[in-house]
């Protein structure tokens, strides 16, 4: 089975909606303003894939937090 370059950047897209989710159920202004350094407008979002990267982390550590709830 071949996996696909495009089905592996949706599926870690997905992963980093999932992540986004769980944590705004416990944190809803953090992963806002997550969501808006990532997003600042409908029509704009972080196109260099390295500094979108470097939100991970972040969102990693919101959602463990999460997680300890």
């Amino acid at each position: 089975m071949f996996v696909s370059l495009r089905l592996e950047v949706m599926r870690k897209g997905i992963e980093d909606y999932d992540l986004l989710m769980e944590s705004a159920r416990h944190a809803p202004e953090r992963a806002d303003a997550l969501a808006r350094m990532a997003m600042p407008a409908f029509t704009d979002y972080v196109r260099d894939v390295t500094q979108f990267r470097k939100l991970e982390p972040e969102l990693l550590v919101l959602a463990t937090e999460a997680q300890k709830k």
